[in-house]
Formats: C-alpha cells, structure tokens, sequence
C-alpha cells in the first residue's frame, strides 16, 4: 500500500523529485547565455481621433487604432500597408493600443525594432503585454514575430543560441521558444516547456533549462 502511494505521488508531482527547479530573478533573460544587446529608441506617439502613430527609424509608420476597427493595425512603409496580426482583432474589439517601450540591434540580417505594446481597455487580458519585431532588411519590410506574454515579470526576451537568434515568451505557465529561419521567428516545441510562478510572481523552471 505504502509503495503504491509512492507510485502515484510520484506520478502526479515529477517534479518534486526528479529534478531541481530555480526561480528567475531577472526573468527570462536569466535563461539566456548570450543575450543581445539592445538600444533604447526615442519615439513620439502621435495621437489622432481615431489611432495612434509613432515613427519607426524615420522610414515607417506604426498606426494603432483607437476608434478605427476598419484597418486595423499595421504599419506603413513604401506607401503600402502591412496588417499587424494581433489575434485579437478578428473579433471585431477595438483594444486601443499604445506603446510602451521601443528598442533595436542591428545584425547581418538588417535592423530589428522590437516594439512591446499595451492597451487601456483589453477585455480579458489583465496585465498581458503584445510584442512586436520589425525587421527592415535591404529597403525591405518584415514583421516576423507578433506575440502576446504575461506581463508578469517574463518580459519577452531575445538571444542567440547555435549561432541563431531565438526568442522567449511566457504567457502564464509555460515558456514558448521562437527560432528565427528565412525573416520569421517560428515556434519550437521541444525547446518550450511548462513553468511555475512562486508567491513572488518569479518564473520558475526545470534548473537544466537554459540556453
């Protein structure tokens, strides 16, 4: 009887005794061996009766909506538009967008913008911040990663691993892994796992987890 309930306790709590867990006090960017180094963008936000604009290295323009659902958000570049995916939007919400912060790094693939948005009136998403990269690569536009996270000190965060850049999330109990291949930053589920959050909203992960 007693072997047995060692059995199932083991089965529902793994991880209590196959391996060391540890809380990140930097957030994901603990995880991360070789980080990149980023550069704080000044930006102004522009705002309009119907949305908000902010410059981007004085090539494009960011429009966020605030009342017109119509066309949503995108960006401007060359005179055309490039629809932002926000998977939110196709419920016909407006969520009225702003920026929150702006930074950049430069590499052989061009010049990355890494945009973290927030909104004042989000049903349902609390404290969740979107992310946004925008890639301007030989007087070309790419928008290769747009991702929701929790806000909860798991701030997105950007690195190399194998030579590759790569991209972590956190959206409540798990971290999502996005390699970059041919100007996108696609999902990876073996490197993604569950995580925890300990009392003091800290992320907490497997102590074998990390790049």
């Amino acid at each position: 009887m007693i072997k047995y309930l060692f059995v199932s306790l083991l089965f529902i709590f793994p991880f209590n005794f196959q391996e060391h867990w540890r809380c990140l006090d930097e957030g994901l960017y603990d995880l991360i061996s070789t980080p990149i180094n980023t550069k704080i963008c000044k930006y102004n936000q522009i705002l309009t009766k119907d949305n908000v604009k902010v410059k981007i290295d004085n090539k494009a323009t960011l429009v966020l909506t605030q009342r017109d659902i119509k066309n949503g958000n995108y960006i401007l570049f060359a005179k055309k538009k490039y629809i932002i995916n926000d998977k939110l939007s196709k419920n016909g919400i407006n969520y009225n967008y702003y920026v929150l912060g702006m930074e950049s790094f430069k590499n052989k693939e061009g010049t990355f913008y890494l945009l973290e948005l927030s909104t004042s009136n989000g049903l349902n998403l609390n404290s969740k911040t979107f992310n946004l990269i925008i890639l301007f690569s030989k007087n070309k536009l790419y928008i290769p990663f747009t991702e929701w996270d929790s806000g909860e000190g798991g701030a997105t965060s950007i690195g190399i691993n194998k030579g590759k850049l790569f991209v972590l999330t956190n959206d409540i109990d798990s971290i999502q892994y996005f390699e970059y291949k041919n100007k996108k930053f696609i999902y990876n589920s073996k490197n993604s796992i569950k995580c925890r959050i300990d009392s003091t909203r800290r992320i907490c992960v497997p102590d074998s987890y990390r790049f």
